[in-house]
């Protein structure tokens, strides 16, 4: 990748010949309908914001990368600011990369991550905070049942995506993760597992249990569109069954192991 050009870009605008290549990569990667977000959240997505809401402040992003001149993928992610164990402080959320076939294999996958690593350290850095960590949900072998893993392969091996994260130094957190509702009609679901990358010097091998509860809790305050749970349009997870499970968990633990990502593929 070093010979050509790279080029990265915030879109703005979710219209034009760009969003719509950029939508074509995306539908490409993500063949299974359940696996993608909808092309109308995209737009959401491209139409960049930030706001504050019931404590929260957040920054979304949609990111295109170009490779001497042509769209290669791109990068949906957050960067979400409120107070947790009574401090200010900032952590970065992670949706989807997404990389055209054209151009897998090479590297710009990585290039992308890094480049999202690095806006979300500048958009703390901007408000004058820290950034504690970035969070993910990724698909857990160990927990997928049969049907799920075999339809997942088509996208990508879920032991390739570990292995890709584990790269950055994203960590497994020992925790059953329950992904809240979010559409009428789905359910919560158990397949997932929450990864994180520590920033923080002492979250290297384990996190406080009070932390994590509280930033759950910020984290899904911005999942939408669920009636009967929502304040303004957004999640009240103090309403979210799901949620409740897990706070509940976590309120019986001190603190939460870490482990390496890689140890998933043993």
């Amino acid at each position: 990748m070093q010979s050509q050009k790279i080029v990265f870009r915030r879109i703005t605008k979710p219209k034009g010949k760009d969003f719509e290549r950029l939508w074509k990569i995306y539908e490409e990667c993500f063949p299974i309908r359940d696996e993608r977000e909808t092309k109308k959240h995209l737009e959401e997505n491209a139409n960049a914001h930030s706001f504050s809401e019931r404590g929260r402040y957040v920054d979304n992003f949609f990111m295109s990368v170009s490779v001497n001149g042509k769209l290669a993928g791109g990068a949906i992610f957050d960067y979400v600011e409120g107070k947790i164990c009574g401090r200010r402080t900032g952590f970065g959320t992670g949706f989807y990369i997404f990389i055209s076939k054209e151009h897998r294999g090479k590297g710009l996958g990585r290039l992308m991550q890094e480049k999202h690593i690095k806006v979300l350290k500048d958009a703390a850095a901007k408000r004058g905070s820290s950034l504690d960590t970035i969070i993910y949900e990724l698909n857990d072998p160990q927990r997928m049942k049969p049907g799920e893993a075999k339809k997942d392969d088509a996208v990508i091996r879920p032991e390739e995506r570990l292995e890709f994260f584990s790269h950055f130094g994203f960590r497994k957190v020992a925790f059953d993760y329950v992904q809240p509702q979010l559409t009428e009609k789905s359910k919560p679901y158990e397949g997932l597992m929450l990864c994180i990358l520590p920033l923080r010097n002492d979250f290297q091998k384990e996190m406080p249990a009070e932390y994590l509860k509280q930033l759950l809790w910020l984290y899904i305050s911005g999942f939408s569109g669920i009636p009967g749970s929502n304040v303004n349009g957004y999640r009240d997870p103090d309403t979210d069954k799901a949620y409740l499970r897990m706070k509940r968990r976590l309120e019986r633990m001190k603190r939460l192991r870490l482990p390496p990502l890689t140890r998933t593929l043993l």
